[in-house]
């Protein structure tokens, strides 16, 4: 069952998807059959006959508590670790996040990077090392560098 605090909003949107004809998805806490506190994540959409009138609201309902508990000990770990670190999607470089200890070792605070690609905050020395480890290659280093084992070269903050 649904915890009383998120049956409105739970409720909201899917009357937003049967007035809408939009699909919905959200995350809400339930109540197992043990008692128990989980959190759900529900996704589903409206199917309507050819006059437009809705038949049938199909959806899928998955307990994924343990999904956001495995978050919660991987974000303690990397905020807590004492090397600095930071998460950076392959496809284009933009940070997702960053520790506090990138900062200590390389100057650049979580909130001038987060959001931003590592060529918009000029993160790497050479533009070439860049795209050569976005395509696997090997790079020679440039001066005023951070290298690294695969010959890449990023720069720290006081080095831009």
């Amino acid at each position: 069952m649904v915890e009383q605090e998120d049956r409105q909003r739970v409720q909201d949107a899917v009357s937003k998807a049967l007035a809408q004809d939009a699909a919905y998805e959200m995350e809400f806490r339930f109540r197992r059959a043990d008692g128990s506190l989980g959190v759900g994540f529900a996704s589903g959409s409206v199917q309507r006959d050819a006059a437009g009138q809705p038949i049938t609201l199909g959806g899928a309902m998955q307990d994924i508590t343990g999904l956001r508990e495995s978050e919660l000990r991987f974000k303690v770990a990397f905020r807590a670790s004492p090397l600095a670190a930071s998460i950076a999607r392959v496809r284009d470089g933009l940070f997702v996040e960053v520790n506090d200890r990138y900062e200590t070792w390389f100057g650049w605070p979580a909130r001038e990077l987060v959001g931003k690609t590592t060529l918009e905050v000029g993160l790497w020395a050479d533009l070439e090392a860049a795209r050569c480890l976005a395509c696997g290659v090997a790079a020679p280093t440039a001066a005023r560098s951070t290298s690294k084992p695969n010959g890449s070269a990023s720069r720290a903050k006081s080095a831009a």
